[in-house]
């Protein structure tokens, strides 16, 4: 996604080296919405150098503007035939503008354009900026004996923390969402 997509007055583009100084007040400011029991301290830190530097590598780093200010991003990896997304975060300055749901159809737009089978994530299932939130974008969670390994290592992980009530979903890239 090299070219710029506006929507209701967000822009959403492919992130650069310069936009990498916003993410972690965005994130951390995202995160605070999240009930303090839910987000162990330990694992409030911003997401991995490793993981955004590779998001960005691959071309699948989005941000999202308005008005020439980043207020949100969608971080994802390709992972075999799968894009998965490893974190979306809007500045709560900006929730309840659809911006999450811009990025998600920008998200959803480039796994397609890269001919990958589906978007995969883990979430909670209960938050209704989480799991709900997805399941109306035609995401649906994984049966877990259908849940790929690694996805269930990330599951196993977040339950290591204490993070509770998580679940892994997908959403077939073609604009289907009948699988």
């Amino acid at each position: 996604m090299n070219t710029t997509d506006f929507q209701d007055g967000v822009i959403i583009r492919e992130a650069t080296q310069a936009d990498l100084v916003y993410l972690q007040d965005i994130e951390l400011a995202a995160g605070a919405l999240f009930p303090t029991e839910r987000i162990p301290a330990d694992s409030a830190e911003f997401l991995d150098t490793t993981v955004i530097e590779s998001s960005l590598a691959q071309h699948t780093l989005l941000v999202a503007e308005v008005e020439g200010k980043t207020v949100g991003f969608a971080v994802s990896l390709v992972v075999g035939q799968l894009l998965h997304l490893e974190e979306i975060s809007v500045h709560p300055d900006y929730g309840r503008r659809g911006i999450g749901r811009t990025l998600m159809d920008a998200i959803i737009k480039l796994a397609s354009k890269h001919s990958l089978e589906s978007v995969v994530l883990t979430t909670f299932s209960d938050i209704k900026w989480n799991g709900p939130f997805y399941q109306s974008l035609g995401f649906k969670t994984y049966p877990a004996s259908d849940t790929p390994q690694w996805l269930q290592n990330i599951l196993g992980n977040e339950e290591a923390i204490g993070m509770t009530q998580r679940i892994a979903m997908h959403r077939p890239s073609c604009g289907r969402t009948d699988s």
